[in-house]
């Protein structure tokens, strides 16, 4: 975090007044951009995720698209968004999932059919004795950003599930 104060002091002309202004998750999200050498556009994309879980009033669920061929650095973006949420305990609102399970594995995810039961027949899914809905409320509880990487792999049904079973 020093670097990224010393940096900004640099860029204006020795002046500390800019970092000081800033609140405490802004200098960390400043510092974390650098940390992980994010680029401008990874650079955007990160801060849009960060001020949104950050805003006061959160009515409205934040939306973003993070797209790009492979070797663009998505997860890199991920990695810093994680590290991000960690460093001010915010680790349990974040849920990861990706469609292919090596996907998923590289960002150190679940899939999403299984981290919101998507194969499980919905008469089952809503069964009040059943598990897996149980389960999915489980792994989402506390959960106020949800990635899902790699989402072109989905068909429309796929979305449509995921839709109804956020719904639930």
């Amino acid at each position: 975090m020093e670097l990224a104060r010393q940096r900004l002091r640099a860029i204006n002309g020795g002046n500390d007044l800019p970092w000081n202004a800033l609140l405490p998750w802004q200098q960390l999200a400043i510092a974390v951009t650098q940390m992980f050498t994010l680029n401008r556009k990874q650079t955007l994309a990160f801060l849009l995720c960060v001020t949104a879980r950050m805003r006061v009033r959160r009515m409205d669920p934040f939306r973003i698209i993070i797209g790009g061929p492979g070797g663009t650095g998505k997860s890199h973006i991920y990695d810093a968004i994680r590290a991000w949420y960690e460093q001010f305990n915010f680790d349990g609102e974040l849920a990861f999932t990706a469609p292919t399970g090596i996907a998923a594995c590289n960002i150190g995810a679940s899939t999403a059919a299984s981290f919101l039961c998507l194969r499980t027949e919905w008469k089952q899914l809503i069964n009040p004795r059943g598990v897996s809905l149980r389960k999915m409320i489980g792994r989402l509880e506390g959960v106020h950003t949800f990635i899902l990487d790699e989402f072109f792999f989905l068909g429309c049904e796929d979305f449509y599930k995921i839709s109804k079973h956020l719904k639930l």
